[in-house]
């Protein structure tokens, strides 16, 4: 599954906010004396508002729909300046989850109003990978398959200075792998499968690989590592050695 992170400088117009099916907003810390920021279909939330029991400070999402069309899924949380790293990964793994639960195509996220710079990268380096790894499919044995996941694309708002999505995306594949590795059953661990999917890695990603087998540790004296792999009823055990030079110029893989 790969998930392409887009950033627009730019709110979205009415007409393209109209088309979305899911919408994350997120909005600088508010009262109810205080003037909201201008974004679409602001007044319409603003209204939903009144008629429900709802705290704009409340540390859970709002969650409304759109009188539009396509019935756009909103959720709508107000952000202090100094929330703590733990307050705001619980708010963006909300958030997430909300959306990832209509199993959407496509989710986008404004912040509009928020104007210091370090929360608007704190904001877009924890919700982006809330979503990543919500939507990542983790390895199933179940004789029911799981329900494939569709998002394809997350567009961030609001960000009008450069942003490194890149190293996101690269410490979100890394951690999916991760997670995927220690899923896997007994059987799928054995040292000859981590090595053959360790080969794949390399070869996509222009590693170089070397394999120690045990017979050139025993020479090299490698008494500690022979000792565990002595647990092993396949003699297939042993080190592998990754290495990568990055290439000059401007097309640099992001490593993670």
């Amino acid at each position: 599954m790969k998930i392409s992170v887009k950033r627009k400088n730019n709110l979205p117009t009415i007409a393209e906010t109209g088309k979305l099916t899911s919408l994350i907003i997120l909005l600088p810390q508010l009262d109810s004396s205080m003037p909201w920021p201008s974004f679409p279909f602001k007044d319409v939330i603003r209204e939903r508002l009144k008629h429900v029991d709802y705290d704009i400070k409340s540390d859970s999402p709002l969650i409304t729909d759109l009188p539009n069309e396509t019935g756009t899924r909103i959720s709508l949380s107000s952000i202090k300046a100094d929330l703590s790293t733990f307050e705001l990964l619980s708010l963006a793994r909300k958030h997430a989850e909300i959306h990832l639960a209509q199993n959407p195509r496509a989710i986008t996220v404004i912040t509009p109003g928020i104007r210091q710079q370090q929360l608007r990268h704190r904001l877009a380096d924890t919700l982006v990978t809330a979503i990543l790894a919500g939507a990542s499919m983790m390895p199933a044995y179940k004789s029911t398959t799981a329900k494939k996941k569709r998002l394809s694309t997350i567009t961030y708002y609001g960000l009008n200075e450069k942003f490194d999505f890149k190293r996101i995306l690269a410490e979100s594949a890394g951690n999916t792998l991760a997670r995927e590795l220690t899923a896997l059953p007994p059987n799928m661990l054995t040292p000859l499968i981590y090595r053959k999917r360790i080969r794949k890695l390399a070869s996509e990603n222009s590693w170089k690989m070397r394999f120690l087998d045990q017979k050139t540790l025993l020479k090299k004296k490698a008494g500690a590592f022979l000792a565990v792999a002595q647990g092993s009823p396949e003699n297939d055990a042993g080190i592998v050695c990754l290495s990568y030079t990055p290439t000059r110029g401007k097309d640099k893989k992001a490593l993670a």
